[in-house]
């Protein structure tokens, strides 16, 4: 089958439907259709896909360095026993 190249980046780098749909004001079934449309959306459709994506990387970079921010913080204590849930 074929598929828009956005599909299989969006499943290489596992990226849901929902998460792309989120920062554009779009449903994740406007999505799907649009992965699997065989003509080329318009202008305006690739634009709010890009936007998507854009919104995406930018949303897991800054996850990622909170994550680089607190392991950095802790990987000296990672085996110290806590409450499950208590802050870190």
């Amino acid at each position: 089958m074929l598929v828009h190249k956005m599909r299989n980046l969006r499943l290489k780098h596992s990226i849901t439907l929902s998460e792309l749909a989120q920062g554009i004001h779009r449903s994740h079934q406007w999505l799907f259709r649009l992965e699997l449309r065989d003509n080329i959306p318009s202008e305006d459709s690739q634009a709010t896909v890009i936007r998507a994506f854009e919104e995406v990387i930018a949303s897991r970079r800054s996850a990622l360095y909170a994550l680089e921010r607190d392991f950095l913080l802790h990987k000296d204590s990672l085996f110290e026993q806590v409450g499950e849930g208590e802050p870190l």
